[in-house]
């Protein structure tokens, strides 16, 4: 991630909204099992944005958000469970997620 963050700096990149399907496992650093949420996840993509903001390579740098892409090709009990899932993340971090009605309400 702070590859991606000095090379995005590095092009003049200062703000970011990474967009991503959430149709994978995430596993923390030497676990075995996935996490059952992505909890942990924004935990630590909020960490480092933070650390490397404040160093002094990343002193410019004013932020990242993810954007949270659901997968309309779902069954319909599937795409709930995303969007309710998405949902959560919102409310646990709001500084780094975006769901898709916030950046609809952007446009």
């Amino acid at each position: 991630m702070k590859k991606m963050l000095q090379t995005l700096l590095a092009d003049g990149v200062k703000w970011v909204d990474l967009r991503l399907a959430f149709a994978f496992h995430y596993f923390k650093e030497g676990s075995e099992e996935p996490e059952e949420t992505y909890d942990e996840m924004f935990k630590v993509f909020g960490e480092e944005i933070e650390k490397f903001k404040s160093s002094e390579e990343g002193k410019d740098f004013w932020g990242c958000r993810m954007i949270w892409t659901g997968l309309r090709a779902l069954p319909q009990k599937m795409i709930i469970q995303d969007m309710d899932a998405c949902i959560s993340m919102k409310v646990c971090f709001p500084t780094y997620s975006q769901t898709p009605l916030t950046q609809r309400a952007l446009l």
